[in-house]
């Protein structure tokens, strides 16, 4: 598979098996049907995927076609069609270095030098082509690193990569999986192409010691831990001080004082030249010996690491049970296994026939296509749960039907809404444990857990949400209740407004089958007015229209709307709103909280949700807010906005770690203590 396949339509390849699922494709292994050739297949649904996913796999397929070389995926070609953006590539016929490093876990056994070596040579190997083409990889980790049948290393996902105008060129963007990213993409400091040598340090660590690098009870410790640059103290004197030294030398905080790519492939050399065993790293036989270890030691125990914490510390119960997540939406509840990219995404309604068939019911998608014909019910509103049976049903087939999974063997770990209250609290864990028998739980704020994406775990979180805007004081990883305010105006009222608004340019506008678009015109040409007191003049001598093409193809010319809409959280009387405006209501919020963390209540606002781009937005309500502080504390205040929320994806880092301090037991989750903690 060296020459880049001409390749048809998909109907000339016959589908073997699907290899995988992440939140927006699949991977399939396929078979030309003229020449039997073997290919991975990599489906993505445009349909349901956003304008993001569509331009990571878009960038895969653009990086992967550029780089030729015997530790890369080989790119074979790709096309798109209306439903899917298909990429061809390389079929590895083996497995990834995550199996590698389990199996090893599994028998107790430490991977032998020599392999190590070989690995990291060839994933090194890899990476040298990268750079030297520009390129970032930005998402190394075991998972990402494919073992072909005959021991071939291979590099593949090259969604998250980066092409670079020079070598020395540095970015800004906070991507990655959190045990492998650098300290700072982190504090989401300029970084270059040195962040792939740290995520090498990280994997290295994890075939020294077959645990990954910094291992902690929580989020925030393992933050700290890669911030200062402090993996887990270990003994591995078993391979002699080489590898090491070259993990400290890999995994430095001060990119500065990392090896080059080149640097680090010389050096890997020269321990290579100085290993008596080097003579075993021939790859033809790699296999046959890693087979062969692996079935002598399936029924022994050797422990050769000496730990240096508390493994009771780490290792709750079910630890060793695959964590689903489940983040429960008033619009969507998104739901995957912890670890993986991305979830998958399920409307939060259920449908019932307008006849006396009540019996029969369609769940999600299917009830919001046929609604015209149905009656829908929405078990979640404004973020707190309404209608438990129906609920029930959601989560039932989520459970059932889409991950086909039993409860009894994983942990769960669902996220709520700042406002939840106590009694849906309690019924929650009573569902999951009574009628899905999950044997443990964690419930995730989602408060905190977009707190958690500026890495702190101090902050004021307004939620630009779809029914409202949540203002949330978080400290010490805490929402505190007595602080917390709801602001009325939300993404919907920001879409009705906007229909509103754009009704009078075509009444068809307030039509519900337009909201979709309605929507997309709100997110993409509104911005804000910069001053209050401008407002006025703004519209009166408003230049700046903007054409929108809708999807007839038509084109509209959109004028003072551009201004009006996002108006509202500033002016809520323009839609007939008594109240705060929203700056005012923020520092209300701050006002409720002990005078000692304010300033660090202002110094860290987490703006989020997907109304929270709107152009000048950050910027009006910071420039408002000073209106309203004392004149000392005004200097104080710094907006960070990090647009639509990605609760799934913090809650799904925290599945990952595998190791929790807010996990409750189904065992005993009616002890009195228990209930003190969580209700």
């Amino acid at each position: 598979m060296e020459e880049k396949e001409d390749i048809e339509q998909l109907k000339n390849y016959e589908i073997l098996e699907k290899l995988g699922q992440g939140g927006f494709g699949s991977v399939y292994k396929i078979k030309n049907k003229a020449n039997n050739k073997i290919y991975a297949l990599k489906q993505i649904s445009l349909t349901g995927a956003d304008e993001n996913e569509i331009k990571s796999v878009k960038n895969e397929a653009n990086i992967l076609s550029k780089i030729k070389h015997k530790n890369i995926v080989n790119y074979c070609g790709s096309y798109s069609d209306a439903q899917y953006f298909n990429i061809f590539m390389e079929y590895c016929d083996g497995s990834d270095l995550r199996k590698i490093i389990n199996d090893f876990k599994t028998y107790k056994h430490p991977i032998p030098k020599y392999l190590i070596n070989y690995i990291m040579k060839e994933i090194t190997n890899g990476i040298k082509e990268l750079h030297n083409n520009k390129l970032i990889h930005r998402d190394l980790k075991p998972d990402n690193i494919l073992i072909t049948k005959d021991f071939k290393v291979k590099i593949g996902d090259f969604g998250l990569s980066k092409q670079l105008n020079s070598v020395s060129q540095y970015v800004k963007t906070q991507l990655g999986t959190l045990h492998y990213m650098a300290p700072e993409i982190i504090q989401e400091n300029l970084y270059n192409n040195k962040v792939d040598i740290w995520a090498l340090g990280c994997i290295l660590y994890e075939l020294c010691t077959l645990n990954i690098c910094f291992k902690a009870v929580s989020l925030q410790k393992v933050i700290d831990k890669i911030i200062a640059g402090e993996p887990d103290k270990i003994n591995i004197s078993l391979y002699g001080t080489d590898f090491e030294n070259l993990i400290n030398l890999l995994i430095k905080k001060d990119y500065k004082q990392r090896p080059n790519i080149n640097e680090l492939y010389n050096k890997l050399n020269e321990n290579d030249s100085n290993d008596n065993e080097k003579n075993q790293n021939d790859e033809i036989n790699l296999r046959e010996k890693y087979d062969s270890i692996i079935e002598r030691n399936k029924n022994l125990t050797f422990d050769y690491i000496n730990k240096d914490y508390d493994e009771e510390e780490y290792s709750p119960p079910y630890h060793n049970f695959r964590a689903v997540v489940v983040d429960l939406g008033t619009r969507f509840i998104r739901y995957n296994f912890a670890g993986e990219e991305h979830p998958y995404l399920i409307p939060t309604c259920i449908g019932f026939p307008k006849s006396e068939e009540k019996d029969i019911l369609f769940i999600g998608k299917d009830a919001e296509e046929l609604n015209n014909d149905l009656d829908l019910i929405y078990p979640i509103k404004n973020g707190i749960f309404y209608d438990w049976d129906n609920l029930e049903k959601l989560l039932g087939f989520i459970f059932e039907k889409e991950l086909k999974i039993d409860p009894k063997n994983h942990l769960i770990i669902l996220t709520e809404s700042p406002f939840n209250t106590k009694e849906n609290r309690e019924k929650l864990v009573e569902l999951i444990f009574e009628k899905f028998n999950f044997p443990a739980l964690i419930i995730e704020n989602k408060a905190v857990l977009n707190c958690y994406r500026t890495c702190k775990d101090i902050g004021l979180n307004i939620n630009i949400s779809e029914s409202g805007t949540y203002i949330v004081p978080v400290f010490d990883n805490f929402k505190l209740d007595q602080s917390k305010i709801k602001y009325d105006i939300g993404g919907q009222a920001l879409t009705e407004y906007m229909a509103k608004l754009l009704s009078e340019i075509n009444p068809k506008f307030l039509n519900n089958s337009f909201k979709s678009t309605v929507e997309d015109i709100k997110n993409k040409v509104c911005y804000c007015c910069w001053d209050t007191k401008y407002y006025n003049d703004c519209l009166k001598d408003f230049d700046n229209p903007i054409d929108y093409e809708l999807p007839d193809g038509c084109q509209i010319t959109i004028k003072e709307p551009r201004i009006k809409c996002p108006e509202i959280f500033f002016q809520p009387s323009l839609i007939y709103k008594i109240g705060d405006n929203l700056p005012l209501s923020c520092v209300n919020s701050i006002e409720k909280c002990d005078k000692d963390i304010r300033e660090l209540l202002l110094e860290n606002i987490i703006l989020t949700g997907g109304s929270s781009k709107i152009k000048n937005l950050k910027e009006r309500l910071c420039s408002e807010m000073k209106d309203y502080l004392p004149s000392d504390m005004r200097e104080k205040i710094n907006i960070e906005s990090k647009g639509a929320t990605d609760c799934w994806g913090m809650a799904s880092i925290i599945g990952s770690i595998g190791t929790y301090n807010k996990i409750i037991y189904s065992s005993d989750y009616l002890d009195t203590e228990i209930h003190r903690y969580f209700f």
